[in-house]
């Protein structure tokens, strides 16, 4: 960030300068975009005889200074689907979608993504992997699986994907996939707002319930076990039959309290359910941006010109400009 700007003002007078018709002094507030590209701590400066007037030999005879917090909050997502439909036998290939969300509020760059599942194989990845990703922007990628008679033996195959940038831990979403027939349901939450969130913002959510068995799921309920997140719609509608391969899609919302920024981590958590299985259920974690910050202001609160033995006063002002006590 460059702290050398030159700011040109009109028609006003600064504080200090008199206005012949208004002989108060007036405050003056002057306000500047600034853009930085990492979390850091910048200073800024007026210097000493930095100010002039254009019509008069006016001038700042001290310096002024302030300190600037620039914070960020990066943090990403990751949900692998299931894109291919059973029932699966040997050699019948399972097919995915990896799809990586920059959920932050900053750039992540080296985005890397991992297929970790016994046998599965990794495919393109677009952007290309060890892309930067800026916030709201998303890398997809594919994914595929040969069943072995080990996994029919097994019952069924899990799969777990990881991401992975320069700024975040990584993180991971596991697929299962049933290969013994029967019923079988699945959920996925997945967030689809971006933050950074503030007190009374709204985070939204998406729900995808799947019926992954090979018999139709009768009486399909969602449920959100996290106090305060209201789910506002489904389609088709809570308590409808699924047949095998069908979707059910919920939309969900949360508003930030106070509290959830102290704590610094929002974690959600559904649940789906039907007659036939028993309930299963997701989660979704994300960073809330904490700003721990505070301004201190000084004040002359007496007046000039001064000569030795006068007294000056100031009052001294302390400003908690963060967003956490």
């Amino acid at each position: 960030m460059l702290g050398q700007s030159q700011v040109n003002l009109s028609g006003g007078y600064l504080s200090g300068v008199l206005d012949p018709d208004d002989p108060q002094p007036e405050d003056c507030t002057m306000t500047v975009a600034v853009k930085a590209d990492d979390r850091a701590t910048y200073r800024n400066v007026i210097p000493e005889g930095s100010i002039t007037s254009s019509d008069a030999n006016v001038t700042n005879p001290d310096s002024a200074e302030d300190t600037l917090e620039v914070y960020g909050t990066p943090d990403m997502q990751i949900v692998k689907s299931v894109t291919s439909t059973g029932p699966y036998n040997e050699d019948d290939v399972i097919t995915y979608e990896l799809e990586v969300t920059n959920t932050g509020d900053m750039n992540l760059n080296d985005v890397q993504v991992i297929d970790a599942g016994v046998g599965a194989v990794l495919g393109a990845c677009s952007p290309a992997l060890g892309a930067t990703l800026a916030p709201e922007e998303i890398m997809i990628c594919s994914a595929t699986h040969t069943v072995t008679a080990a996994d029919i033996a097994a019952g069924e195959y899990v799969n777990t994907a990881i991401a992975d940038s320069d700024r975040t831990d990584p993180v991971s979403d596991e697929e299962t996939v049933p290969l013994s027939g029967g019923p079988a349901i699945s959920i996925k939450k997945i967030l689809t707002s971006v933050g950074p969130f503030e007190v009374g913002d709204t985070i939204t959510f998406s729900i995808k319930v799947n019926n992954v068995g090979t018999v139709n799921l009768s009486n399909v309920l969602v449920t959100e076990e996290t106090a305060g997140v209201v789910i506002d719609s489904c389609d088709p509608v809570q308590g409808s039959t699924l047949a095998a391969g069908e979707m059910m899609t919920c939309a969900a919302s949360y508003v930030v309290t106070q509290d959830d920024l102290d704590l610094g981590t929002f974690t959600n958590v559904a649940s789906a359910d039907a007659d036939e299985v028993e309930p299963v259920s997701d989660d979704v974690s994300l960073q809330l941006a904490q700003y721990p910050s505070m301004a201190v202001y000084k004040f002359e609160t007496s007046t000039g010109i001064y000569a030795v033995g006068d007294t000056v006063t100031f009052d001294i002002v302390t400003q908690n400009t963060g967003n956490i006590p």
